[in-house]
């Protein structure tokens, strides 16, 4: 326990944050998916920001981006690449947790892309692989159902998630 101790007091504070940012929105989505209930969503988004605060200015991009999200995956709902297991309340055709769901991502994707400092490129791979992972991870989890394997979507699919990776460093200040 000391040897973590004083690792942890070894990290930069942005290294610090990234790491307290990556394992909450680790467990956010991880709890989202094994059971979203939008009202343990609304408390774990408040106190993720009173834990880890954002800027006036990065709020307002959290939001740009979680709308941004929201409409891709409407779009690739009704395109039916996947289906939510659990709709809840809705707002348009999205289940209003998949859309604080969003939110989250949003958060913590502006929060990563600054942390890693990763060139653009490796970012948008990063992307490209992890957004269609994670929905593959949610249907494993039972979360949500996935159209058979279409190449050509699931290659925009992949692309939609470079390009927000690559957004979410743009939006961020890092070019």
């Amino acid at each position: 326990m000391n040897t973590a101790r004083a690792a942890l007091a070894k990290l930069s504070p942005q290294a610090r944050r990234l790491l307290l940012d990556s394992c909450v929105f680790q467990l956010f989505w991880f709890a989202t998916m094994v059971s979203p209930h939008v009202g343990a969503q609304l408390a774990a988004l408040v106190l993720w920001a009173l834990v880890s605060p954002l800027t006036a200015r990065q709020w307002l991009l959290t939001y740009m981006l979680a709308l941004l999200g929201s409409v891709g995956d409407a779009l690739w709902l009704t395109l039916g690449l996947f289906v939510p297991s659990d709709h809840g309340p809705l707002i348009f055709v999205l289940p209003l947790w998949l859309m604080l769901l969003w939110l989250a991502c949003a958060r913590y994707l502006l929060v990563l892309t600054e942390g890693l400092r990763l060139p653009g490129l490796l970012l948008v791979v990063l992307g490209a692989v992890a957004g269609p992972l994670s929905y593959l991870a949610a249907a494993q989890l039972g979360a949500a159902s996935l159209a058979p394997p279409q190449p050509g979507l699931w290659i925009a699919f992949a692309l939609w998630w470079g390009a927000v990776m690559w957004l979410a460093r743009y939006l961020g200040g890092r070019r």
